[in-house]
């Protein structure tokens, strides 16, 4: 298997960041949150037929939802802090 190029990598994330997120993942993302992991592999295997790419769309979404919280708390402190240490 070879390893995704830089610019197939850069197309990918412009067109996730363009078109979003389908519904079935959007699902998917809100089953992780609430802790139904076992449920979301379900949904995916449903929509993609095999469990493999099951297993891997639902880490792919566990990454987003990651990220997302990581981005959510680098953006609370930010602005805690602003508004804490500019009195």
């Amino acid at each position: 298997m070879q390893k995704t190029s830089k610019r197939v990598l850069f197309v990918r994330s412009l067109i996730r960041e363009v078109a979003g997120f389908a519904p079935y993942e959007k699902r998917i993302t809100e089953l992780l949150k609430v802790g139904k992991d076992k449920r979301a592999l379900k949904v995916a295997k449903r929509k993609l037929g095999t469990h493999k790419r099951a297993k891997k769309k639902r880490e792919e979404m566990s990454n987003v939802l990651r990220k997302m919280r990581y981005i959510g708390d680098l953006f609370f402190v930010t602005c805690f802090s602003l508004v804490v240490f500019d009195r």
